[in-house]
């Protein structure tokens, strides 16, 4: 006999995401449901970007502690007496839960609520995939739904609005069918389609994605050396060997213009003579570290035959 999951919730509703800063390259996420059917059992699981379980609160309400990065946050609903097999477990897939057997809101996997932990002063990129004939929009929004500003790219900066505890709602719309108002500066994320509905999608108010920015340590300084007899410059900490570039972006300038952004690797080969500083950013634990000075470079050399 084929086994079917029996749907026992009714629009699950979340209540609220707050973020808050933690300590350096981690964001705290406090997540509360309502509506779930109080007769079953309510857990909430983290989840990463590919779906991976990385933590699970038995309770309808509680704090997710997560590293830099993009997570998804599911809430399971099961009848105690027939629970979800195989039962979620740390290190297992979300698409896994239930797969056997089981009797369990039916919408685990699609019903998410996206986190984004971000460095501070970071830029963040928003996708959705629009349908032939829609149009998306994206809309930067404090907790109370204010919009702080709008774009058809998705990629929101600080001089934005980008702050702890802001939301990214993403607009998918039928271009020949907008609502109005469309999203503007100012108004609230609750005021699009209050004049005409137009189409658009049901969740743009209610699923948007959060953003948590974690604190960065204080900024350090980074000292630019040349390789000795080579063209090649490289960032060092203590003036003598070149950085470890695990997880660190290296953002080379020329005149106080971007002429490089390398990830992984301490060293830039200059194409001209003038100043050059460095700044590094680190993904891993959002730490800064700023040139003490320019660096002059006088002529190019050509390294073609060095040994």
């Amino acid at each position: 006999m084929k086994y079917i999951k029996t749907f026992f919730i009714l629009n699950m509703l979340w209540l609220g995401i707050f973020s808050s800063q933690s300590i350096n390259a981690q964001c705290d996420f406090t997540i509360s449901t309502v509506n779930e059917n109080t007769a079953f059992t309510q857990i909430l699981i983290l989840a990463d970007s590919d779906g991976v379980i990385i933590e699970i609160i038995n309770a309808n309400n509680g704090t997710f502690t997560t590293a830099i990065g993009s997570y998804n946050v599911h809430a399971l609903n099961y009848d105690p007496n027939d629970p979800p097999v195989p039962f979620p477990t740390i290190g297992d897939t979300i698409e896994n839960t239930g797969s056997t057997s089981g009797c369990f809101n039916d919408n685990l996997v699609s019903d998410i609520k996206p986190l984004e932990c971000l460095c501070d002063a970071a830029t963040t990129t928003a996708t959705y995939n629009p349908q032939p004939g829609f149009t998306v929009i994206y809309v930067l929004a404090d907790a109370s739904g204010l919009i702080l500003a709008v774009n058809t790219t998705g990629v929101f900066v600080a001089a934005d609005g980008l702050a702890d505890d802001t939301f990214i709602h993403a607009l998918h719309y039928d271009t020949a069918n907008p609502p109005s108002p469309l999203p503007t500066v100012g108004i609230n994320v609750s005021d699009v389609g209050t004049d005409d509905l137009g189409c658009f999608n049901s969740e743009f108010v209610t699923n948007p994605l959060c953003i948590a920015l974690s604190p960065a340590p204080a900024d350090s300084p980074v000292e630019i050396i040349r390789v000795c007899e080579g063209n090649a410059l490289f960032a060092s900490l203590d003036g003598a060997t070149p950085m470890d570039g695990t997880g660190l972006t290296f953002v080379w300038y020329l005149n106080g213009n971007v002429v490089a952004t390398i990830d992984g690797s301490p060293f830039y080969s200059p194409d001209e003579p003038g100043d050059y500083t460095v700044q590094v950013f680190s993904n891993i634990d959002c730490a800064t570290y700023t040139g003490t000075g320019a660096f002059d470079v006088t002529e190019i050399i050509d390294c073609t035959d060095c040994n």
